[in-house]
Parts: C-alpha cells; sequence; structure tokens
C-alpha cells in the first residue's frame, strides 16, 4: 500500500543519533559482525532504558570494523572488560577501545586486555565436558594462549581447543543478566 507524502517538515529528535552528547561509552574498533553478539554478550540488549547504538561495516583505517555506542553514563566492571576483551581477540589486527565521554569531550581511553585464562565467559566446545554437565560445580575455565596472531582457548578440565570465530559461530559466549 502507498502512502501519502506530507510535505510538512518533521525535525529528528536526535539527528546526530551517532554522536555521543554530554555522556556516554563508545566501544571502538569491534571485530565486524560482532558488535550486536557484543551488546548481548554484555547484557546491553536487554537494559530497557539504556540507550545503546550499533554501527555495522564501518571503514576504519586498515580495516572495516563495528562499533558501539552508550548514550548514558555507563561504567564497566571487570567481568565486562573480560568479555570486551576477549571478543576483541577475534581479530588479530587489532581490539576494542573504550572511549568515555563527558561533557562532549573524551575523558578517558582504554583498551582492555586478555589475560592468560578466561573464566566463565564461554561454554566447553566438548559436550562430553565435566563443564557442560547439568548441575555439576565445575565452571567454564579455558587457558589462554596465543600462536601467530590468533587466540587459542583451550578448556582446563579437558583440554580441548577452541578459537573466538568458532565460539562465536557455535553461539556459545555465556551471556551477562543485564545491571
Amino acid at each position: 500500500k502507498e502512502l501519502p507524502v506530507v510535505s510538512n517538515k518533521k525535525g529528528l529528535i536526535n539527528p546526530q543519533s551517532g554522536f555521543v552528547k554530554d555522556q556516554g561509552v563508545v566501544l571502538d574498533h569491534v571485530p565486524r559482525g560482532y558488535v550486536r553478539r557484543l551488546a548481548g554478550i554484555l547484557g546491553l540488549e536487554k537494559q530497557d532504558n539504556l540507550p545503546v547504538v550499533a554501527a555495522y561495516n564501518i571503514p576504519g583505517g586498515r580495516r572495516v570494523k563495528d562499533i558501539l555506542k552508550i548514550h548514558a553514563s555507563y561504567k564497566f566492571g571487570e567481568q565486562e572488560y573480560s568479555r570486551i576483551a576477549l571478543v576483541g581477540c577475534a581479530d588479530k589486527d587489532g581490539a576494542i577501545t573504550i572511549s568515555t565521554i563527558n561533557q562532549d569531550k573524551i575523558e578517558s581511553k582504554v583498551k582492555p586486555l586478555l589475560g592468560d585464562h578466561v573464566d566463565n565467559l564461554v561454554t566447553c566446545v566438548n559436550d562430553s565436558c565435566v563443564t557442560n554437565v547439568p548441575k555439576e560445580l565445575a565452571l567454564p575455565l579455558h587457558h589462554v594462549e596465543r600462536s601467530k596472531g590468533d587466540v587459542i582457548l583451550k578448556c582446563h578440565y579437558c583440554g580441548t581447543q577452541d578459537t573466538i570465530p568458532q565460539i562465536y559461530a557455535d553461539k556459545r559466549f555465556i551471556y551477562m543478566e543485564p545491571k
């Protein structure tokens, strides 16, 4: 059905939806295609009163990237930093940067780095692993190994190796509950 076009001018409530005004947080250099999964992993998609903008396929120097913007004051905890660092490892060339905006200016900029293990962030690829058995007390713990720029996760319990792209494809990230 074709609708009539009204010639009245209609002002946009937020004409620069990509620009973080006053206060907010910008997660830049998110690996291409990962921004929505990152928002879900961080529990941002389930927060009703938090204005979040996800931008896909943004040209950025040597590569195409995604960007996640939170248009409100927001603080990440240690668990969120670990999740951001883990997703950032999906791309060999970069890591996600987090810029905190205050009074329309960048107040701080950090790049979360992945440590030598990740705790309770992804499920093991091995269906027989004790961490995948319901009602077991073992939490998924993976050791981080680096090989030629790739990050390899090795299950602490069964020794199975895994990669971030495979975890992404299998949808095995463990999602956080919203704050």
